[in-house]
């Protein structure tokens, strides 16, 4: 697969620019910066899950198989999940539970938003309340973000 800029992506290309992603979101909700923390966490398991399908899937890799699922991050475990990779009842449960988390929370167009807009979103999905602040809830998504990161590096 080439991009515009004729650079070769694949598998390392994909992981290591989700660990990198994965770290600039902690440098943003370290600065409180929410919405950009969330986007490029987000971004991280989004690039990971990419890394594991090219790693696994041979006619991704020989361009032959097109994946269309855009930025959904639940389509993109269900590819994962369809090339076998993950078991019932394993330490799975926990990568997947993470995966959906953050595909309920993320999509790619919160690269647009701003954290106010982040935070009318997600009090609208319960994910912030008066008993839940932004910042701990940005936490948690990072935790789970940080979790598929971690797990695809293996």
């Amino acid at each position: 697969m080439v991009n515009s800029a004729d650079e070769t992506l694949g598998e390392a290309t994909y992981r290591q620019g989700a660990m990198e992603r994965l770290a600039e979101a902690r440098l943003l909700l370290d600065s409180k910066q929410f919405a950009g923390s969330i986007y490029l966490a987000g971004r991280g398991v989004e690039g990971m899950l990419l890394s594991i399908i090219w790693r696994h899937d041979p006619s991704f890799r020989l361009g032959k198989g097109v994946l269309e699922t855009g930025h959904n991050l639940r389509a993109l475990l269900d590819r994962v999940r369809n090339l076998g990779l993950l078991m019932p009842k394993s330490r799975n449960d926990e990568f997947e539970a993470a995966v959906q988390k953050a595909g309920r929370e993320w999509h790619n167009n919160m690269r647009y938003y701003s954290t106010k807009l982040v935070e009318r979103r997600w009090r609208r999905l319960g994910l912030v309340n008066k008993h839940t602040t932004l910042n701990r809830a940005a936490g948690e998504f990072f935790k789970a973000c940080s979790a598929v990161v971690k797990r695809g590096e293996t």
